[in-house]
């Protein structure tokens, strides 16, 4: 009996989990506006806000526009890590065939992500919402509505 107890919590543990990614992946669906934004440590007011949206479709598919950059590709999520963890798989250059690996936070609608340069390994994925010292990038973004 003990044996079938700890079965079910472990099939009830592994069932939530997998219930949360599919919770974050619809959550986080639809298209966002950059609010914020900080490189090494420097953010608002110091750095100037580019303009900037991020989009995420079903299947896993994003795109992000900046004056610079287009970014584009497949992104999984598991927020099941702790942090949460997104890897972005770009598929448009001047990343295609480099992945990103980042840490994120859903709030309603506010949604923060912290990540290394597309193409360094996973071990470089951050562990905390900070850039000072680091070549990360963290950004924060708001739902577009």
């Amino acid at each position: 009996m003990r044996r079938v107890c700890c079965t079910l919590a472990l099939l009830a543990v592994t069932l939530a989990s997998l219930d949360g990614r599919a919770d974050d992946a619809r959550a986080i669906q639809g298209k966002w506006k950059l609010v914020g934004f900080e490189r090494g440590g420097v953010g608002q007011p110091q750095r100037p806000l580019p303009a900037g949206t991020m989009t995420f479709e079903e299947g896993g598919r994003f795109s992000a526009s900046f004056p610079e950059h287009e970014m584009g590709g497949t992104v999984r999520i598991d927020p099941v890590k702790k942090p949460a963890a997104m890897d972005f798989t770009h598929t448009v250059p001047p990343d295609k065939g480099k992945t990103m690996f980042a840490i994120y936070k859903l709030e309603g609608d506010k949604f923060t992500l912290c990540a290394a340069p597309p193409g360094r390994p996973e071990k470089e994925r951050p562990t905390r919402f900070a850039t000072r010292d680091t070549d990360r990038v963290l950004f924060v973004f708001e739902r577009v509505k």
